[in-house]
C-alpha cells in the first residue's frame, strides 16, 4: 500500500542471499548438501491456462463443438477438462483434483501412447492418426520482461508442436488474446533459510489450485497465493499471472509448430480504459449531507459548468461541485461515494464515507471563466470515483471486482502512505490547481517570514497532507485539487482516433498540473503494475524519520571470500544521458550545483572534490550581497523571497501598490485569484523550490544534511544471477566494492531496483536486476528543526474571533436560558483534549454514557444519524457540538421526531380531504448547531439558541399546489404540540421558505419567543 522507494528486501529474500553466498564460501570440507544444491538444481516450469470450454447459443458454432467434430468428446475437452489434461510442464501432463481440493499430477506421461485416450504416452499423445508417434508439446524457453519502468510484464512464452491435432489444442488453450494464463518456474533443488536441502517435488500450488478450480475466487486471491508461495520456497519459486496479449506461430517443414504467446500482467488493461465515459443508466449518488439550495447568480460559467452532463465523470464533479458551491467563506464538509467495492469485503459495495473531502472558498476576484466560488475535491476522493465508477468491473448486483485497482488506502485516507516529497516554506502557487497547508521555513533555511493566510488556517485544520514526525513527507490523496481544472483537464485532453481520452493520460496531466503549482520538483509518475494496481511513485529519494529495521542485503559480485561466495553471473554499468540532462550535468561538474538556472546537487555530490581547471564553476546571477559573510545560498534564497514584496499586483484591470501587497498575500489573503499574478507566482515558486531543496541537500557546519540528492543519476547498473524471486521495485541493496571505481566504493552510491527481468530455459534461471542509483548520504541526516512562525501580521482576526475567540460553546446563550442547564451532559472524568471542534465525544460504548445525540432516533423515517441531518451537530464551518450539549441537542431531537410524527399524520388527513395524492411536506433541516464565532460570522442573534445545540430551522422547499401554504401549516403544527405540551416550551419562527423552533424552555412576548419574518 505504501509508494516508499529505498526500503530494504524483506527479510527472508536476505536471508537467501545470505544462505547461497555462504554455501558458494566453502572451498574445503563441502558439506553433501551443498554439493547436491550445486550439482542437481534445475530449472523447472509450468503453464496452465484458465479456458473452459461450453457449448455456444449459437448451436454447432462453439470451439467445443468443432473439437468434438475433429474426433474428442465431451468428457476429454468439456468444462475445465482440456485445461486439466494439457498442462505443459516437461511436455504435457495431466492432473485431477483430489478430495481436499488438492490438483494431483497423473504423472509425466511415458511410453508410447496406447491408444485409450489421446492424452497419453510420450510419443502419440494427441493421437496417432495424423502422424503416429511424434513428441508430446512442451515448452522451451519463457523471458520475463517487466516494461514501463518496471511497473508491467511482458512475458514471452514458447511452445513447440508436432502434429496438428497438438496444436489444435495449443490454439484452444494458449493462443486466445485476452484470456488469462499461469506461468510458474523455480528451482528443482534449493537451500531453505535453515541452510536446509530442499527439493521442489510437491505438484499442487495455491495458484494452480485458484487457476483450476476458483470457488469464487478472483485474481487478486491468485496474486496473494503467488506472494505467499514465493515466501513458502525462500524466493526460489516465482509466478506471472496475465492475460494473452498477443501470440504468433509458425509451420515447420518437418511437420511441427513453433508457437509464441505474449503474456502481460492484468495492469495493462489500465492503457485501454477511458475517462469520456457517459452512461445514464443508473443515478449517480454522491451524498455530502449538505442541502442543495439554487442560486443561479452565485454559479459562473466555468468547465464544470458547461460540461456537467459530457462524460459521467463531469456529472461526478458537477454534482460535488453543487454541494459546496453555494456555501459562504472558506468550508469543508465530507462526502459520501455509493455502490464502491470494498477490496477489505470481496468487492461487496458499501457506502464510503470521506471526511474533509471537499471545500469551497467563496469571495474571490478573478479574470477568468473559473470565478467565485473556488471548489476542491481531495486528490484521494478523486480517485474513489474513479474506483467506483470508471474502470472495468466483474461482478453481479452485490459485489464488482475490479479488472484493476487504485493503490490506496480508501478506508483511511488520512492514513494512506503515497507520500511525496515536501518541504518547510512550500506552497501551491495556483489555487486555480490545487492548494496545501504551508508552513514557515526551518532551519538551515533562513525564516522568509511567510504570512499566515485565512485559506492556510482551514487547510491546517482539515487537511490530512502532512505527516505526523516528518517536515517533509506530504500525502499526496489529501492535495485538495480545484474541481474546475479536474474539468477543464478532462475537456482538454485530445482524443484518440477512437474518440478515447485514456485514464492514465487524464491521472498523469492532471498530476503534472499539480507539480507544477508545488514548485516543479516532485517527479510523481503513474504507473500500471503486474498485478492490477494503478499505483503513484515519487522518484525522488525521500526523507524517512524512522528507523529501518531491516539490514540491506549485500551481492558479493566477485571472488570467494571466507564463508562468502558470488552467485552473480554478470555486472555492468551504462550511462543514460539524455538531453534532459545537459544543463544537470554542466553545472554538476563543480562543488556547488545548486544554482537558479538549475539544480544539479546529485552530480555535485556524486564529483565531489573534483575540478575543471578551465571552468571551475558555473555561477546563475546573484543580487548583491546583503550582509558579509553571509551564504551565497542563503542570499540566493533570501533575495528570490524578496522578490515579491514591492512587486505590482494586478486586480483586473487595476493596479494595486498598497503597502505588505505582494503576489503572495494578494492571492492566499485577498483571494484575488488573477491569471497574471499567477503565473508570475508559479514562476517564482519553481526557483524557490529549486534553491531550497539545493540548501537542504547540502552539509551544514556539522557535515550533516537534511536530505539527500533529489534526483537519480542516469546510470544503469545491471547485475545477473542465479533465479531469485521476492525482489520488489524500487528497494535498495549494497553490492560488494571489489570491481567498482572509487565513486562507488563504502557505498557512495546507493543503488535501487527498477527492473526485475527473469529467463528461464531447459538449462538455467536467470534473474537480471536493473537499478537506479543516487548519490548516497554518507553522513547522518541532521534533526528536523520546528518550522519558524508564520507572520501574523499581515491577516487579523475578524471582530468575531476577536469576541469569542476559540470558544466553541455556550450553554446557556448569554445567560438567558438558565432551564438549559438541566439538560447539559457533564464531560466524562478524563480529561478530553479541546480542538476547534470542542471537546472530542469518547467512542460509542464507552464506560461513561456520552454518545452522539442523535443516535436511535428518526424523523418522518429515516434516521437521524443518516445524510442530511449532521447540521443538528455541525455548523457550516465544521465546527462541531462539544459533548456539553449533547444533553441540550438528545431533547431536541426528541423533539424532532414527534414533529415529524405531527407531518406525516397532518400529510394522510390533507390528503383524503383534498384526494390530492401528490399532497406532501417536502422538509429539510437548513440549519442546528452553530458555534458562537460562526453565528457571529453570519449574522445570527448574540442570545441564538442555535449556540447551545437547542434550536433547528426545518426547511421547506416551495414546490407546486399546496407548497406555498407549508411554513404556516408547519407553524401551526409545532404551536398545537407545545400547547398539548407534547414537546417542550420553546421559541418558533416562521420566515418564507422555513420554520425556527427551539426548546428554551418558556415563551414570553417581550423575548420574543414568537416571530414572523416573511418577506422580511
Amino acid at each position: 500500500m505504501s509508494n516508499l522507494l529505498g526500503q530494504p528486501f524483506k527479510p527472508w529474500v536476505t536471508e537467501q542471499i545470505d544462505i547461497r553466498q555462504k554455501s558458494l564460501g566453502k572451498y574445503t570440507n563441502i558439506p553433501d548438501k551443498d554439493l547436491q544444491y550445486y550439482i542437481t538444481k534445475a530449472p523447472w516450469i509450468r503453464l496452465a491456462s484458465s479456458v473452459n470450454l461450453n457449448k455456444s447459443e449459437v448451436e454447432g458454432n462453439s470451439v467445443l463443438q468443432k473439437l468434438i467434430n475433429n474426433g474428442l468428446t465431451e468428457n476429454q475437452v468439456g468444462g475445465d477438462n482440456l485445461a486439466k489434461n494439457l498442462i505443459l510442464q516437461g511436455g504435457a501432463l495431466s492432473a485431477t483434483v483430489g478430495e481436499n481440493g488438492e490438483i494431483i499430477s497423473n504423472g509425466l506421461n511415458s511410453g508410447l501412447n496406447n491408444g485409450s485416450s489421446p492424452f497419453n504416452g510420450a510419443y502419440g499423445w494427441g493421437g496417432i492418426e495424423e502422424r503416429g508417434y511424434v513428441p508430446m508439446p512442451g515448452i522451451t524457453n519463457a523471458d520475463v520482461q517487466y516494461l514501463n519502468n518496471g511497473a508491467l510484464t511482458k512475458t514471452t512464452i514458447n511452445i513447440r508442436c508436432f502434429s496438428k491435432r497438438q496444436f489444435q489444442l495449443i490454439d484452444v488453450l494458449y493462443l486466445r488474446p485476452g484470456y488469462t494464463l499461469l506461468l510458474e518456474f523455480g528451482h528443482s533443488a534449493y537451500l531453505d533459510n535453515d541452510g536446509k536441502l530442499q527439493s521442489f517435488n510437491k505438484f499442487s500450488t495455491s495458484p494452480l489450485r485458484t487457476l483450476l478450480n476458483p470457488k469464487g475466487k478472483t485474481q487478486y486471491d491468485i496474486y496473494r497465493e503467488i506472494e505467499t508461495e514465493k515466501f513458502n520456497y525462500k524466493g526460489n519459486y516465482d509466478a506471472v499471472y496475465g492475460k494473452i496479449s498477443n501470440f504468433n506461430w509458425q509451420f515447420n517443414p518437418d511437420g511441427s509448430y513453433d508457437c509464441q504467446v505474449i503474456l502481460t500482467g492484468m495492469g495493462d488493461v489500465i492503457e485501454s480504459l477511458k475517462m469520456n465515459v457517459s452512461l445514464n443508466t443508473k443515478p449517480i449518488n454522491v451524498s455530502t449531507g449538505e442541502e442543495e439550495e439554487e442560486n443561479p447568480e452565485s454559479q459562473p460559467i466555468s468547465p464544470i459548468i458547461a460540461n456537467k452532463d459530457k462524460t459521467l465523470l463531469n456529472e461526478v464533479l458537477y454534482e460535488l461541485y453543487q454541494k459546496v458551491a453555494t456555501s459562504s467563506g472558506i468550508f469543508s464538509t465530507s462526502t459520501t461515494i455509493s455502490d464502491y467495492p470494498d477490496p477489505n469485503n470481496n468487492f461487496k459495495l458499501k457506502d464510503l464515507k470521506i471526511k474533509n473531502s471537499l471545500l469551497s472558498i467563496s469571495d474571490i476576484t478573478s479574470n477568468e471563466e473559473n470565478q467565485s466560488p473556488q471548489t476542491y475535491m481531495t486528490f484521494g476522493t478523486l480517485m474513489a470515483v474513479v474506483q467506483s465508477r470508471l474502470l472495468l468491473y466483474n461482478g453481479d448486483e452485490e459485489t464488482n471486482t475490479p479488472m484493476v485497482t487504485i493503490d490506496m488506502d480508501f478506508d483511511n485516507l488520512d492514513e494512506d502512505k503515497n507520500f511525496i516529497l515536501k518541504f518547510p516554506g512550500g506552497f501551491s502557487s495556483d489555487p486555480r490547481i490545487c492548494v496545501i497547508p504551508y508552513t514557515n521555513t526551518s532551519q538551515p533555511i533562513p525564516d522568509l517570514d511567510i504570512p499566515t493566510s485565512r485559506i492556510n488556517k482551514v487547510l491546517t485544520l482539515f487537511s490530512s497532507w502532512n505527516v505526523d514526525g516528518s517536515l517533509y513527507l506530504g500525502r499526496l490523496a489529501a492535495i485538495y485539487v480545484n474541481i474546475n481544472y479536474i474539468a477543464k483537464v478532462l475537456g482538454e485532453l485530445e482524443p484518440n482516433e477512437e474518440n478515447q481520452v485514456s485514464i492514465l493520460d487524464f491521472l498523469q496531466t492532471l498530476i503534472k498540473g499539480i507539480t507544477q503549482s508545488l514548485g516543479g520538483f516532485n517527479k510523481i509518475t503513474v504507473q500500471n503494475t503486474i498485478d492490477g494496481k494503478i499505483k503513484f511513485i515519487e522518484e525522488i529519494p525521500q526523507r524517512f524519520n524512522k528507523d529501518v529495521k531491516e539490514e540491506f542485503a549485500r551481492f558479493n559480485v566477485f571472488g570467494v571470500k571466507q564463508n562468502e561466495g558470488s552467485f552473480i553471473k554478470n555486472i555492468n554499468l551504462t550511462a543514460e544521458l539524455s538531453n534532459d540532462f545537459a544543463t544537470m550535468i554542466s553545472i554538476g561538474a563543480q562543488s556547488n550545483g545548486n544554482q537558479l538556472s538549475g539544480n544539479a546537487t546529485s552530480f555535485s555530490n556524486y564529483n565531489a572534490g573534483l575540478e575543471d581547471r578551465i571552468i571551475p564553476e558555473k555561477f546563475s546571477y546573484q543580487p548583491p550581497n546583503p550582509k558579509e559573510g553571509a551564504e551565497k545560498n542563503k542570499v540566493n534564497i533570501t533575495s528570490n523571497w524578496a522578490r515579491l514584496s514591492g512587486d505590482q499586483v494586478n486586480v483586473g484591470d487595476d493596479i494595486e501598490n498598497e503597502e505588505n501587497k505582494n503576489l503572495f498575500t494578494s492571492i492566499y489573503n485577498d483571494k484575488k485569484f488573477i491569471s497574471e499574478n499567477i503565473n508570475s507566482l508559479t514562476s517564482f515558486n519553481t526557483t524557490h523550490a529549486s534553491l531550497i531543496l539545493g540548501r537542504l541537500t547540502q552539509p551544514g557546519g556539522d557535515g550533516k544534511r537534511q536530505l539527500q540528492a533529489p534526483f537519480f543519476l542516469p546510470f544503469n547498473f545491471s547485475l545477473e544471477m542465479e533465479g531469485l524471486s521476492g525482489m520488489i521495485l524500487y528497494q535498495k541493496f549494497l553490492i560488494s566494492d571489489e570491481v567498482l571505481p572509487p565513486s562507488y566504493e563504502g557505498g557512495g552510491v546507493e543503488i535501487q531496483i527498477k527492473g526485475i527481468n527473469h529467463s528461464i530455459n531447459t538449462t538455467a534461471w536467470t534473474t537480471k536486476l536493473d537499478t537506479l542509483s543516487t548519490p548516497a548520504a554518507n553522513n547522518t541526516l541532521a534533526e528536523e528543526a520546528t518550522p519558524y512562525p508564520l507572520n501574523t501580521e499581515i491577516i487579523k482576526p475578524t471582530s468575531c474571533e476577536v469576541k469569542f475567540g476559540d470558544e466553541q460553546y455556550d450553554v446557556t446563550a448569554g445567560g438567558l436560558y438558565p432551564e438549559l442547564k438541566t439538560l447539559r451532559v457533564p464531560l466524562p472524568p478524563q480529561n478530553l483534549p479541546l480542538n476547534p471542534f470542542g471537546a472530542t465525544p469518547t467512542p460509542f460504548g464507552s464506560n461513561n454514557s456520552i454518545t452522539d445525540p442523535r443516535k436511535g432516533l428518526q424523523f418522518r423515517g429515516f434516521d437521524l444519524m443518516g445524510s442530511g441531518f449532521e447540521k443538528l451537530v455541525e455548523d457550516k464551518n465544521g465546527n462541531k457540538l462539544p459533548v456539553a450539549g449533547y444533553g441540550v441537542s438528545r431533547r431536541l431531537c426528541e423533539a424532532l421526531v414527534i414533529i415529524g410524527e405531527a407531518i406525516d399524520k397532518f400529510e394522510k388527513s390533507e390528503q383524503t380531504r383534498l384526494e390530492d395524492k401528490d399532497f406532501r411536506i417536502v422538509t429539510s433541516i437548513n440549519s442546528g448547531y452553530r458555534s458562537p464565532v460562526y453565528n457571529c460570522t453570519i449574522g445570527g442573534a448574540t442570545n441564538s439558541m442555535h449556540k447551545t445545540g437547542g434550536a433547528v430551522d426545518i426547511g421547506l422547499p416551495i414546490l407546486p399546489n399546496f407548497q406555498t401554504q407549508s411554513p404556516i401549516q408547519l407553524y401551526a403544527i409545532i404551536l398545537e404540540l407545545i400547547v398539548n405540551k407534547k414537546i417542550p416550551e420553546g421559541g418558533v419562527g416562521l420566515y418564507n421558505s422555513f420554520v425556527h423552533y427551539d426548546i428554551r424552555g418558556y415563551n414570553d412576548p417581550s423575548k420574543k419567543a414568537r416571530w414572523d419574518f416573511r418577506n422580511k
